[in-house]
């Protein structure tokens, strides 16, 4: 059997395809444009090298994603624990995704519930798989927006910060059809046998869920289903490090 790193691999090269597809197509686009002497071609050109950067970054967010996730299972990076600000690093995600979430019509929102201590991380593997989990969740949230014929010109993600019985607890949540444990356990079985393992929740294979859930099963915790407020979400409980509580 394939080890999850290879599988995961197969999802990624599946998942690559159609921002590379994208990006492709708005060169062309951009090409055309530049020849319309006109403002609103000038505008349409900005819009698609905007659209080129923001999903340019995506692609290479998820690239480095998944080697990080690689070299810690094989023990090239050092896995070790740290006590890392989960209030900064979700304040960092928020815009690192807001390009994205534009480009996709997504309104993000950030929701840091209370004080809080900082948590047993290691920072890297934090920080890039919140940053997958929020791309693949913009992406999710226009396919459901699409495949509801929805009236409403945007839609949403909320990044959410808050404290359980176990930790504190990060995650990303929207207005989303068909997420459930259930789906979320069928599709840690069928990754790298099936080309969309999370059929339902998203148009693509969703690596970048699969890659944020390697990165953050090597910080000893989990992706799980969870519910805030109406909003269906994907979150992850992490350890209060013994430091002193900060904002």
């Amino acid at each position: 059997m394939a080890a999850d790193s290879e599988l995961l691999l197969l999802l990624l090269a599946e998942q690559l395809k159609t921002p590379w597809l994208q990006v492709a197509y708005a060169a062309e686009l951009s090409r055309q444009q530049a020849a319309i002497p006109t403002a609103a071609g000038a505008d349409a050109t900005e819009r698609l090298h905007t659209t080129v950067e923001v999903v340019s970054q995506a692609a290479l967010q998820l690239i480095d994603g998944y080697l990080l996730s690689a070299q810690l299972e094989f023990g090239d990076t050092d896995p070790g624990l740290e006590p890392v600000s989960m209030s900064s690093t979700l304040y960092d995600v928020a815009q690192r995704l807001d390009g994205y979430a534009k480009a996709y019509d997504c309104q993000l929102e950030l929701k840091l519930q209370g004080r809080s201590a900082p948590v047993m991380a290691n920072r890297r593997a934090l920080d890039a798989a919140l940053t997958n989990l929020g791309y693949s969740f913009i992406e999710a949230a226009h396919h459901t927006l699409q495949s509801r014929e929805d009236n409403r010109l945007h839609s949403n993600v909320t990044l959410v910060m808050r404290h359980n019985a176990q930790g504190l607890s990060a995650g990303m949540f929207s207005q989303l059809d068909g997420l459930s444990n259930e789906l979320l356990k069928r599709a840690r079985v069928l990754y790298g046998y099936a080309r969309q393992p999370l059929s339902g929740f998203t148009s693509g294979s969703g690596a970048g869920v699969f890659v944020a859930d390697a990165l953050i099963s090597s910080m000893d915790s989990r992706l799980k289903t969870s519910r805030y407020g109406e909003l269906t979400g994907l979150a992850a409980t992490f350890v209060p490090s013994r430091q002193l509580a900060m904002v």
